[in-house]
């Protein structure tokens, strides 16, 4: 039975998105991310950096776009998606939807140890269909597949917690503060550093050598100003009771380019702090508003992502010395 209303959960999530994307394609981010995959399906591979280049992709697969949406993702990403491109647009978003509703459901089952068993049918709808995951999937973002990245790095062993982590440089501004939660383990060190050298051995293959350079340069002046918000994270997520949930929900903060539908990278640390039907109400209730009330213009998704922040760690060290009087107590 919980099978079945969790599929159906699911498949609500993929029918809203696509139904909601595919109504004004034009207008979603898709058609930069299906533009870049088109080119490489292609074998033009080396032309995803030129903003000409996809502003004509776009435009051929979705006449009515004429604002250009420039490729920001390493171009592995793009090399992974080619098979998109060799599809016509619409059944390739129905693809890309698919996908990113299974990455949420998956992410959510990975995540539902941290949380406590009475909640988690509480909480399973919100990760489908609260607003930033709708917008995610409705906007065919990536998001999803870094969140399941993130949620199978925790609990994994040291380093395929360390290659999922680095893998999650597929969206490059949320990256640095996943490397500050694999220091401290050789293994976790060692598996973060092989899967950013996979994407970019992966990015080299597409662009080359002149357009890894190109890449790099234009992500690190894009990056250039963040450094503050990265040192703060960096103290934070190492002082941390739960390095892998809080550098997920700082790297939030510390990212020069965050949006609406990056807000699924808080997921991990809500699910670590839902232990009472209090505190489900309260995060997943405030979470749907902030979310609105930031779509509709005012600032207070900040506030928000802090505040889960800050109370997880409470939270969690609140639990650890519960947990800690209790054995003093039976013992």
């Amino acid at each position: 039975m919980r099978l079945i209303l969790a599929t159906l959960v699911a498949l609500t999530a993929f029918v809203v998105a696509f139904l909601s994307g595919a109504l004004d394609l034009q207008a979603h981010d898709f058609v930069a991310i299906y533009a870049a995959a088109r080119l490489v399906a292609l074998g033009r591979g080396s032309e995803i950096l030129d903003p000409n280049a996809i502003l004509q992709m776009e435009h051929a697969a979705e006449p009515a776009r004429d604002l250009l949406l420039p490729w920001v993702h390493p171009p592995a990403v793009a090399l992974v998606l080619a098979p998109l491109g060799a599809l016509p647009i619409v059944p390739a978003f129905a693809v890309m939807t698919l996908v990113g509703t299974s990455a949420l459901a998956i992410a959510a089952y990975r995540l539902a140890p941290l949380v406590a068993a009475a909640q988690r049918h509480r909480l399973y709808p919100f990760a489908l269909l609260a607003p930033p995951s709708t917008i995610a999937l409705t906007q065919g973002q990536t998001t999803p597949e870094v969140l399941l990245l993130v949620s199978s790095a925790v609990g994994a062993r040291p380093f395929v917690a360390g290659l999922l982590l680095g893998l999650t440089a597929i969206r490059p501004q949320t990256l640095p503060l996943f490397g500050i939660a694999a220091i401290g383990d050789r293994a976790r060190l060692a598996g973060f550093a092989t899967g950013v050298a996979i994407i970019a051995f992966l990015s080299l293959l597409v662009v080359g050598p002149g357009g890894a350079g190109t890449y790099t340069t234009q992500l690190l002046t894009a990056g250039s100003w963040a450094a503050t918000g990265e040192f703060i994270g960096a103290v934070l997520v190492l002082r941390g009771p739960r390095r892998i949930e809080q550098a997920a929900v700082w790297s939030l903060l510390a990212s020069p380019h965050t949006l609406l539908h990056d807000g699924v990278l808080a997921y991990p640390a809500i699910a670590a702090c839902a232990r009472s039907t209090r505190r489900v109400v309260v995060l997943v209730g405030a979470g749907v508003a902030t979310a609105l009330l930031h779509q509709w213009g005012a600032p207070v998704g900040p506030f928000y992502v802090a505040g889960v922040a800050i109370f997880t760690s409470v939270a969690v060290a609140r639990d650890r010395a519960t947990n800690a009087a209790g054995r003093t107590g039976g013992g």
